[in-house]
Order: structure tokens, then C-alpha cells, then sequence
């Protein structure tokens, strides 16, 4: 619509800079949780087999979306299903709490919390990186079967889903920690875990690297397309 010279910057943008960085991040993202699940402690993994480890991922998962796409995208399905397992347990110790009484926090909301334009403009952006993805279903247009009923639908499907989730999440969040303990959480999950299950806590990580390899597979998987 606006011409062939921003259509070229933007694919060049795309494909050169956002996709690469982001799969990256994704992938530096899914090495630290192993790591996390692993030793329980990040520091004792080694950086350059942290960034050895990373590469692996990247290269691993490229290459069976290079040759086995019929069995990535039913792995794609299994990760989804372990992340929105992992969500729906938040979720219900998040109820379990609010049963309990922990509604202080909830009530005092952001009370006393600073207004600057630009933490404004970081959590517009953190919010938009939480909901994407459901983008991907058009880039995979030509491999839907009955297009013009299953992409609306999961589309709406999509969005609404995450929405709710996510959501609640953040409400469970909110039973037992403060703003200020999650801005200073390196690791929100992990750390609810902690106040809320204990010992218990350790399995955190995997489900976070699981969503996070999940991520990555079907940002390669559409980014290829």
C-alpha cells in the first residue's frame, strides 16, 4: 500500500534485525531457566557454555524445522499444552490465596507508584511483546486448511485465551508480591514459587524454558514462511 521502498525497509527490518534479536533473546531466555532448573543457581553455569549452550538451541531448532516441520509443529503442541498447564497452576494457587484473605496487596493496588513517560512507553512495549504471536496464523495462511473459517477463529480464540490467562496470572502475582518485589525479580515465576510452594518451586524453571523453546520453535517455524 505505501509503495515497494517501505515494504523492502520493513522486510529488511524484520528479517535482518526484530527476528534474529528476538529468536535470540528467546533463546538466551530458555538456557538461563535450564540453567535455573539444573544448578538452582544461574551463576554457576559457566558464560561461555551458557553461550555455547544457546547457539546449540538455535542451530538445533532451525534444523528441524528444517527437515522434520510435520513433527515440529505436534512438539509446538505439546510445549503450548506444558505452558498453559504451567499458567492454570499459577492461576490456582493465585484462587488458593485469594481464598485465604491475601487481597492487600490487590487493594492497595500502585499506590504511592511513580508516572514517567517513559516507563509508560517500557510497559506499552512489554505488553505488546507479551501478546504477539498471534500473528504467526497468517504467515502459515497457505498451510490451513479452510483458511477463511480457521484463522478468524483462531485468531478471536487466541487473544481472548491469552488474555485471560495472563491476566489472572498477574492477579496471582499480586496475592503475594508487592510492585517493588517484582520489579526486582529477575525472574517473576520463580520467585512467586518461592513464597507460595517452597521446595516445590524447582520445577519452575523447566515450565519456563519449555514456554520459552515453545516461543522460539514458532517464531522460527512462521519467520521461515
Amino acid at each position: 500500500m505505501l509503495g515497494p521502498m517501505p515494504a523492502f525497509v520493513y522486510v529488511w527490518h524484520l528479517y535482518f534485525l526484530t527476528q534474529p534479536s528476538f529468536q535470540a533473546l528467546l533463546a538466551i531466555t530458555t538456557t538461563d531457566y535450564l540453567a535455573k532448573a539444573i544448578f538452582q543457581d544461574h551463576c554457576q553455569f559457566p558464560e561461555r557454555a551458557r553461550i555455547l549452550f544457546t547457539i546449540w538451541i538455535l542451530v538445533t531448532v532451525v534444523a528441524l524445522n528444517s527437515v522434520y516441520v510435520k513433527y515440529v509443529s505436534r512438539v509446538q503442541i505439546l510445549l503450548t499444552f506444558i505452558k498453559v498447564v504451567a499458567l492454570i497452576g499459577i492461576i490456582i494457587i493465585g484462587i488458593y490465596q485469594l481464598v485465604n484473605g491475601e487481597t492487600r496487596i490487590l487493594s492497595t493496588g500502585f499506590h504511592d507508584t511513580t508516572y514517567s513517560f517513559g516507563g509508560h512507553a517500557t510497559a506499552i512495549h512489554s505488553g505488546i511483546f507479551t501478546y504477539m504471536g498471534w500473528q504467526y496464523v497468517f504467515t502459515l495462511i497457505e498451510e490451513v486448511k479452510y483458511p477463511e473459517r480457521v484463522v478468524p477463529q483462531a485468531t478471536v480464540i487466541s487473544i481472548l485465551t491469552v488474555t485471560v490467562l495472563y491476566t489472572l496470572t498477574n492477579v496471582a502475582y499480586f496475592t503475594v508480591m508487592s510492585p517493588e518485589d517484582m520489579t526486582s525479580s529477575k525472574a517473576v515465576a520463580l520467585t512467586f514459587a518461592e513464597m507460595t510452594i517452597g521446595r516445590f518451586s524447582k520445577v519452575v524453571p523447566f515450565f519456563v524454558a519449555c514456554s520459552t523453546i515453545g516461543s522460539l520453535n514458532g517464531a522460527i517455524l512462521a519467520g521461515s514462511r
